[in-house]
């Protein structure tokens, strides 16, 4: 929906000095926009507000719905 060449970026282990690592956990769900005000609020809250072309923010405020798969890897650090 926003970029002509879509992307997957990848997975990152960022060492924190001063933390180990318990544990990365996989959190997904699916999400069902249907009010444009929550979608533009979601879009606006990630980094491709930055950095989307114009055509494809277009393209988004076009939707009356959306539904979004969320997925994220929440890390789990132990402070030593």
């Amino acid at each position: 929906m926003l970029y002509d060449a879509p992307y997957q970026n990848p997975d990152e282990e960022v060492p924190y000095e001063g933390f180990q690592i318990l544990e990365t956990v996989p959190v997904e769900a699916m999400l069902h926009l249907e009010n444009p005000g929550d979608l533009r609020a979601l879009f606006q809250m990630t980094p491709y507000a930055w950095n989307t072309p114009r055509a494809g923010v277009e393209r988004l405020e076009a939707l009356p719905r959306l539904d979004v798969r969320a997925a994220f890897r929440v890390h789990v650090f132990r402070r030593l």
